[in-house]
């Protein structure tokens, strides 16, 4: 094995991945899906400063009142996922990295709630298509393939452990 196969086993990211003490840093995507969890309250505060179509954006993210209840539970595991990232440096000085080692956990969890509620929604609407459920549900499933699927999360997640 020569040198630069050696040095492509020892580092399994490229170096931009790595913060200057050398943990991984989090993926951009993985941001994205912290946010994407927490969407039903990011509507909220558009639709809040957008006073006359509140309702419309409301309408097409949730066909039904009652679901834009129901996102505020997968935005709670969002909220931990952001807080987890961005207070990752204080987390690991004193110690308490263990939301780090289960992030990916945490996020599915909320991904898989969320998923629930856009498949009892469809199910209220009696199986009609909608655009909007349909783009909800897609991205959902991007969201959650892409935790599992990642080697970035995956190390990210492991490196608090060593």
């Amino acid at each position: 094995m020569n040198r630069i196969e050696k040095s492509k086993h020892l580092i399994p990211l490229p170096l931009h991945c790595y913060d200057e003490a050398g943990r991984v840093k989090p993926a951009f995507f993985l941001y994205l899906t912290c946010l994407w969890l927490c969407k039903g309250l990011l509507i909220l505060v558009v639709s809040a400063s957008m006073r006359d179509k509140a309702t419309v954006l409301l309408t097409f993210f949730y066909p039904n009142n009652q679901d834009w209840y129901l996102s505020v539970a997968p935005a709670l595991f969002g909220l931990v996922g952001l807080l987890t990232l961005s207070l990752r440096d204080l987390l690991r000085q004193r110690q308490v990295i263990i939301y780090q080692r289960y992030l990916r956990e945490i996020l599915s969890v909320g991904l898989l709630v969320s998923l629930a509620i856009y498949v009892l929604g469809v199910i209220n609407l009696s199986g009609h298509f909608e655009l909007a459920s349909g783009v909800l549900i897609l991205m959902t499933l991007v969201f959650l393939t892409y935790l599992w699927r990642s080697q970035h999360t995956r190390l990210f997640c492991k490196d608090s452990r060593d």
